[in-house]
């Protein structure tokens, strides 16, 4: 899974004035929070093994996948803030260097940390690999983002230079070759393996980019743009029942319905689509909310950087929640949430505190 956060020219945990707060659409960093929470439900769900250990077509297995489809969107969605927020024509090598360093910092300790306590999992190759993050792959978004970063001033420049129709004609040809073409065919045509790519992420950030120079939000109501995203969920957790009814029953698989569970999906990435509208709309004026805001956004990329660290994802993450299933189908779904909020707030306070060195060695 950046992104979003990583956009961030610097961590800005200190605060500034009040006058400053109206200047920026904190709505948007409410989404990009959001979407951070809605990452980790979806590895707990996944990871966790909670969704395997369903029996299919039981009211539990309905909730946990319609629950899966609500946040499957929160990738596309930090694709899109990444876009609408980076205006920059000009490449930061200081900050590129800063945020590498952030995730080396991760995938170091943690590796250290995790083979100590499982003392079977750390093997020399692991250790100096954990020293190159992007090389090793260790983090499959930074390792797209990572490439991004180095794009980003001639995209901006390629957006600044398109005029109002133009720039709905790029948003009409993202979203039907790489979306509406590839699922008519049922296949991967321009090999962006469901949207685990440095290609798709660029999609998402031109996306994000267009969105900033064109005011679609205010020419929806909110509760349109809610419908929108609540129809989009319906249809994604509709083709995983249909996917599941043909695969059980008639032992059928239809690539069409598979499709649509992927982040290229044309439901998916309108569920983001209805969501950063719906978000970018909100206006957020309470200082007090702010400051909770100006808090948790920049660090919100710490929570992605530590719990999917691999050390983290195959020790303690999978299918530590398997349990849960054995419940009652709402009993469940608290639990995964629950479970979600401890993880999201227990990773902000390390993510503060690996902070608070950074700012003394001067890396911020």
């Amino acid at each position: 899974m950046s992104t979003a956060w990583i956009s961030q020219t610097r961590e800005t945990i200190p605060f500034e004035q009040s006058s400053q707060f109206t200047c920026r659409n904190w709505g948007v960093d409410l989404l990009r929070i959001l979407s951070m929470f809605m990452v980790v439900v979806l590895h707990v769900l996944g990871q966790g093994g909670i969704l395997v250990a369903q029996v299919p077509f039981d009211y539990g297995w309905v909730l946990c996948w319609t629950l899966e489809s609500a946040c499957f969107c929160a990738v596309n969605c930090f694709g899109i803030i990444s876009g609408y927020v980076s205006r920059a024509e000009t490449l930061s090598i200081r900050a590129c260097f800063f945020r590498w360093a952030q995730v080396a910092f991760y995938s170091v300790l943690l590796t250290i940390l995790i083979g100590v306590i499982f003392p079977n999992t750390l093997s020399v190759r692991q250790l100096l690999g954990s020293f190159f993050p992007v090389a090793t792959q260790k983090y499959w978004y930074f390792t797209a983002y990572f490439a991004l970063m180095f794009f980003t001033p001639f995209l901006n420049q390629l957006l600044n230079m398109l005029n109002p129709q133009k720039t709905d004609h790029l948003i009409i040809t993202i979203f039907m070759l790489l979306c509406l073409f590839p699922l008519l065919a049922g296949r991967d045509l321009y090999y962006l393996r469901g949207g685990y790519t440095f290609l798709w992420l660029c999609a998402l950030y031109l996306l994000g980019g267009c969105f900033r120079q064109r005011h679609y939000h205010n020419l929806l109501s909110q509760s349109f743009l809610m419908l929108g995203y609540i129809l989009c969920v319906l249809i994604t957790v509709g083709s995983k029942v249909l996917s599941t009814l043909f695969h059980n029953r008639f032992q059928y698989s239809m690539a069409q319905l598979d499709y649509l569970f992927t982040y290229t999906s044309p439901t998916v990435l309108g569920a983001a689509v209805f969501l950063f509208l719906l978000f970018r709309n909100i206006s957020i004026r309470r200082i007090i909310a702010i400051r909770m805001l100006k808090f948790c956004s920049p660090l919100s990329f710490g929570v992605y950087l530590i719990h999917t660290h691999p050390s983290v994802w195959n020790n303690l993450l999978s299918n530590r929640f398997s349990i849960f299933a054995n419940y009652s189908s709402l009993l469940c779904v608290i639990l995964v949430l629950l479970s979600a909020v401890t993880i999201f707030f227990v990773c902000i306070l390390v993510d503060f505190l690996r902070y608070a060195l950074f700012h003394r060695l001067k890396l911020t």
